[in-house]
């Protein structure tokens, strides 16, 4: 709001709707719908097309110093239908890139999800394979129950498990 009341300042001491400083506004717009929702940048573009044809009327009258020799309503006009253009463009694409970031963040969700589940595959089937490896090792039962403990809770992220033998054999 302070840049685009020091442009309507600085346009007001140029030569109004001809001047080139008028073009800032598109800038502010632009900025606006940008940063801000689609409400601030209606705003925004409303204030400078009141400014513009504010400049456009009064250099019409002859209440504002006359430049140039084209009609100021019908650059006004012309100058309307830019900023409604280019405006219209930059929402358009501001769209279309929050929905395809919506989309990427909705994707990374999904593969960060996948690659919990592959990892926590890969723990079960190297526990799984250790524990064969064991069982073909191994002649003694406690060594290797000892051993399937430690790799079950180290599966189950737990520091406690219990296998209890009721009777040796």
């Amino acid at each position: 709001l302070t840049s685009w009341t020091g442009l309507t300042f600085i346009t007001w001491f140029a030569e109004g709707v001809r001047d080139i400083s008028i073009f800032a506004y598109l800038v502010i717009v632009m900025t606006a719908s940008l940063l801000m929702s689609w409400r601030e940048t209606v705003f925004f573009m409303v204030l400078s097309f009141i400014a513009m044809w504010g400049y456009a009327f009064l250099q019409e009258r002859g209440l504002y110093p006359p430049g140039g020799f084209e009609d100021p309503l019908v650059y006004a006009f012309d100058l309307s239908v830019v900023f409604i253009l280019a405006t219209s463009l930059i929402y358009i694409l501001k769209t279309s890139l929050q929905r395809s970031l919506t989309a990427s963040r909705l994707e990374l969700r999904e593969r960060l999800r996948a690659d919990e589940r592959l990892q926590r595959q890969t723990q079960y089937l190297i526990a799984l394979h250790e524990t064969a490896l064991g069982l073909a090792n191994r002649l003694e039962l406690r060594p290797l129950l000892e051993s399937i403990l430690t790799r079950a809770c180290e599966l189950m992220n737990t520091d406690h498990g219990l296998v209890e033998l009721v009777l040796p054999d």
